[in-house]
């Protein structure tokens, strides 16, 4: 469906652990979603991204653009994975040394060590460093976002950009690794949304928070505004969008970029995480009728399925 995995135990079984363990061998962009501030909770809450990714597509808008088939909403997670790469090789190939002075690393320092990623993102020693580097991105994202301001201009950016947009990305990043002697090309690049259960409960849309009984609901467009009444379907979290953006990255190109998402919860959202394959609303939009004819031929008890089995 998409390069992502999801890790999901309870607390104190070693997730964060694990990650940092793979962080020393891998790339990787950590980013917790912790919603709850107080506390002890390692590692602590992303500062500033947090908050922005959960909300929707409009918030770059001054109105709210068309998303008919979520595009704009998908571009939004896109776009983001684009340019968190492209600030990052730009903070590594920074002639002051802005990475390496984030980290209270020697600027002659000539070799990169993965690790240090995650101390820049997880265990950040000047949190309003991590804080900036984050608003470059959010900027940069939202600057992106607006060259492709409805539903059918994002649709067409992943038809005829998308591919050259990531595969220079990665280029990127890939040259600004080799100034520090890691010429290895086959090494993934890792995301790790920690608390993962906060994509799923705001709308990728507007930023509408998704409660649990409604998460897989749809409604039906009336059709009778058709200025105000546009997305004939609902809550479309930023998990699906995020897990869609995954998928597309491989869209229009063979050579298929090392960019791979871990998604990490204490507790499962199995409809959300795991959906069943006619529950799942990420890879595409059924026509109304098409619902309604695949609920008809599925009416029969329940008790008869099970006892089928």
């Amino acid at each position: 469906m998409a390069p992502y995995t999801s890790l999901v135990t309870s607390s104190m079984m070693g997730k964060s652990r694990h990650m940092k363990e793979v962080a020393n061998y891998l790339p990787s962009v950590y980013i917790c979603l912790r919603e709850e501030t107080r506390g002890f909770g390692y590692p602590r809450r992303s500062p500033s991204i947090a908050e922005w990714l959960s909300m929707g597509a409009t918030a770059a808008f001054s109105e709210a653009p068309i998303d008919y088939h979520f595009c704009l909403s998908t571009l939004r997670w896109s776009a983001f994975i684009v340019e968190t790469i492209r600030a990052l090789a730009r903070w590594i190939d920074d002639p002051d040394c802005k990475f390496l002075r984030a980290l209270d690393l020697s600027p002659l320092t000539k070799r990169l060590e993965f690790a240090w990623l995650w101390n820049f993102f997880a265990e950040p020693p000047y949190p309003g460093v991590l804080t900036k580097f984050w608003l470059q991105v959010q900027m940069a994202t939202d600057t992106m976002l607006q060259e492709f301001p409805s539903g059918e201009s994002a649709y067409a950016y992943f038809q005829k950009k998308h591919a050259t947009y990531v595969r220079n990305a990665m280029k990127q990043l890939r040259q600004s690794f080799a100034k520090y002697q890691i010429n290895d090309n086959s090494l993934p690049l890792l995301f790790i949304f920690d608390e993962a259960r906060v994509l799923c409960n705001y709308d990728a849309y507007n930023g509408a928070r998704i409660y649990e009984e409604h998460g897989t609901d749809f409604q039906e467009s009336s059709g009778d505004n058709a200025e105000g009444d546009q997305m004939p379907f609902r809550n479309f979290s930023n998990f699906c969008a995020v897990r869609r953006a995954l998928r597309y990255l491989s869209a229009g190109t063979r050579d298929v970029p090392r960019i791979f998402a871990i998604f990490t919860e204490t507790t499962s959202r199995i409809t959300n995480f795991q959906p069943t394959s006619w529950k799942d609303p990420s890879l595409r939009v059924f026509l109304y009728q098409e619902r309604v004819s695949f609920r008809q031929s599925w009416s029969f008890p329940v008790s008869t399925f099970i006892l089928g089995f």
